[in-house]
């Protein structure tokens, strides 16, 4: 089960994002399907009173609960109202205020709860029935989870902490009985999150503070969900045809955090433009990918060796994707990191070469890798892991794109290889590959020859790197350029433009 301190909404979140009516169905009927949708989540629901008219379903003291071997989590609703509309839909409203709490279970300490609560402000909700799929729209004006102690043994600490949530506009459709295909968009104007913590017993100097904000952020989903799957099964989610796929987006945001821990004290200051991240899931694996603009990073600490660390990139992005479901057939994965326009602070680049004998150009990293792997055992049985001495074969590698340019150098690459998993690696580890990598290198005497300079490379050492760049390399077209080509045979030799070097 996963919780955050976010979870305080949680329950509600299930009723209005989830719990779809039929047309011209009574309000009794309509929550008989929102509490059926909270049970699929884990959540237990339990009601102190209810006044049903036929044409509305007033409920009192609604508590949704979950609970596991490591958290438990409830959420008290003073009241929510279900009336039915004359175009045969059901509209909702609920409290504007409610009670959340928290209790994370430990061995050594002891468990710690954390109160919390929640307030709504201009909540509206719209449950429909079309073409046999559920939908439900809601929105409201403002939401905002406030914490104001930590319960420890019984003991209770201050603590502030607030999330608050402007704007959000939310559309949700699923199949009736809650499968088969569905879809959901929400967008939220803002998001401010604030919070402060100063120990207050004996011998307890810890202290700390953050604050973040994030705007623009939208999210959008669909997929399928098959009949009769079991949702704690994870084996079955990848084995029974379900599929699914989400994007969410940011339009800028920044992170502040700042702790002391009696003489040590430190910040960490986090921004960036604007993000999009993208997972899909099917039968023939998972994937995630990741994008964010002009991230700037500032670390400060007083047990560094530097009064700050900086860093600041124009583009960092990922991808990655390999399949999950147990099979002997090789499916393809990918594996990618991309940073663009990387810089660091000149406090570091006056630690490393003060007198500017390096060139400051932005650095570039790029590693795209893709293939064929087959998954030999089933990875959600932790049994079956630990009896297995192979969980997974790689077939092939292709290494699409290699580049990186930092201090004046750049090394760029690409290639493809075969593996044979039934033969042993030269290497003395793994299959036995067969195959080719192309290198390109500019500028690589001249950053040598720098770093003998500032005294981070001795002269000696920089002859052997010399010497090993002639024997796996030959002069390209520039200057200061070389080129090599290292080759595996399928015998398992290994050359270096030709040259076998075993």
């Amino acid at each position: 089960m996963k919780h955050s301190i976010f979870s305080t909404g949680a329950a509600l979140a299930v009723v209005l994002a989830g719990a779809p009516a039929q047309a011209d169905i009574s309000p009794a009927e309509a929550w008989e399907n929102m509490t059926k949708f909270s049970t699929l989540y884990g959540y237990e629901v339990s009601v102190g009173g209810e006044t049903d008219t036929g044409q509305s379903l007033k409920l009192t003291d609604i508590v949704f609960s979950m609970s596991d071997e490591e958290v438990e989590f409830s959420e008290t609703i003073p009241w929510i109202e279900l009336k039915q509309a004359a175009d045969g839909s059901v509209t909702m409203t609920a409290a504007s205020k409610m009670g959340a709490k928290m209790t994370m279970k430990s061995e050594f300490d002891g468990p710690v709860t954390i109160p919390m609560m929640v307030a709504l402000d201009g909540f509206e909700g719209v449950l429909d029935k079309n073409d046999g799929l559920f939908s439900v729209s809601y929105k409201f004006a403002g939401a905002d989870v406030s914490i104001s102690e930590i319960i420890q043994d019984g003991d209770s600490e201050p603590m502030s902490f607030n999330f608050d949530m402007k704007g959000l506009v939310a559309d949700v459709s699923i199949g009736e009985n809650f499968e088969g295909a569905f879809s959901s968009a929400f967008s939220i104007e803002n998001i401010d999150i604030d919070g402060e913590y100063v120990g207050t017993k004996e011998n307890d100097p810890q202290a700390f503070s953050g604050t973040a904000n994030y705007k623009g952020l939208s999210s959008v989903s669909a997929g399928d969900l098959p009949a009769g799957m079991d949702m704690s099964d994870p084996t079955a989610l990848f084995t029974s045809g379900a599929s699914m796929s989400a994007n969410v987006a940011h339009q800028g945001g920044n992170f502040e955090f700042s702790f002391a821990d009696g003489s040590d004290n430190g910040s960490i200051n986090f921004s960036n433009d604007s993000g999009t991240m993208n997972f899909g899931l099917n039968a023939e694996g998972v994937s995630f990918a990741g994008v964010s603009s002009n991230l700037k990073a500032l670390i400060l600490g007083s047990s560094m060796p530097l009064p700050s660390i900086g860093f600041s990139a124009k583009e960092t992005s990922f991808g990655f994707g390999m399949p999950l479901v147990k099979s002997e057939t090789p499916s393809d994965f990918l594996s990618s990191i991309k940073l663009t326009g990387l810089t660091v602070s000149e406090g570091i680049w006056g630690m490393v070469d003060p007198s500017k004998v390096l060139p400051r150009n932005p650095a570039n990293l790029v590693i795209d890798l893709s293939g064929k792997v087959a998954v030999l055992v089933d990875l959600f049985n932790e049994e079956e892991m630990m009896q297995s001495g192979e969980p997974a074969q790689i077939h092939a590698l292709d290494v699409n794109e290699i580049r990186l340019n930092v201090a004046g150098a750049d090394l760029t690459g690409s290639g493809a290889f075969t593996f044979d998993n039934n033969a042993r690696s030269p290497f003395g580890v793994g299959p036995k590959p067969a195959g080719a990598l192309d290198l390109a290198l500019t500028g690589g005497n001249g950053l040598i020859d720098n770093l003998v300079i500032l005294g981070l490379l001795p002269q000696d050492q920089a002859m052997a790197g010399r010497m090993m760049m002639g024997l796996f390399a030959k002069p390209g077209e520039g200057e200061d350029s070389l080129t090599s080509k290292i080759e595996i045979t399928e015998e398992g030799g290994i050359l270096a433009n030709g040259q076998r070097l075993q």
